[in-house]
């Protein structure tokens, strides 16, 4: 009987954790998303639009709003199913913060109008994803290893440290095809040192 408590017990805690693991992806990936957000607010002279549910792909840079417009075939690819969120964020000089998309989304990207960075602000812009990721998988881990913390926040924090381990390898470790977001942040990196466009 006792195997069987343990056995029922192990598998209720896996479904959790599977659940939490879906649940909390879209969070993990705004945590992300917002990473390259906030740089790229600070280091730019307009504003940054945060999208979740787009096509997979690099972060982007803003389309200059002078030119002449072009369709966005990154968003005619992907219909926006969800219900957009306001601006979030609205500093001087134009500057603002626009999150929306579909929160069920599995990727992400960031627009920006990086014209006027170098490379090592265009760096910084594409670090901050993974180091937020980074310190989301620290913070998880620290959770789950602390000994002071009911069993349900270390359950917690280790499928918050495991979901943000999963986008952190997604991000960084190479993918197949310009369109793939596997190895996106790996990819702009060394498009932005190879003197290739940074988008």
């Amino acid at each position: 009987m006792d195997n069987l408590a343990v056995l029922l017990w192990g598998l209720v805690t896996v479904a959790v954790g599977l659940l939490l693991l879906r649940l909390l992806h879209p969070l993990v990936l705004l945590g992300h998303e917002l990473g390259h957000a906030i740089p790229a607010l600070i280091l730019t002279p307009s504003g940054v639009d945060v999208r979740l549910g787009d096509v997979p792909g690099k972060v982007a840079e803003a389309p200059d709003p002078n030119a002449e417009k072009a369709p966005d075939s990154r968003a005619a690819k992907a219909p926006d199913t969800g219900a957009a969120v306001p601006k979030i964020v609205s500093a001087g000089g134009g500057k603002s913060l626009r999150i929306s998309g579909d929160w069920r989304a599995r990727v992400a990207t960031t627009s920006y109008d990086g014209s006027s960075l170098g490379r090592w602000g265009r760096t910084g812009i594409v670090l901050g994803g993974p180091l937020a990721t980074l310190l989301g998988l620290v913070l998880g881990g620290a959770a789950a290893a602390s000994g002071q913390l009911h069993f349900g926040l270390r359950f917690l924090g280790l499928v918050l440290a495991w979901a943000n381990l999963r986008l952190l390898i997604y991000v960084l470790w190479p993918g197949s095809g310009d369109e793939s977001a596997r190895g996106g942040d790996a990819r702009d990196l060394a498009d932005i040192w190879s003197g290739g466009a940074a988008k």
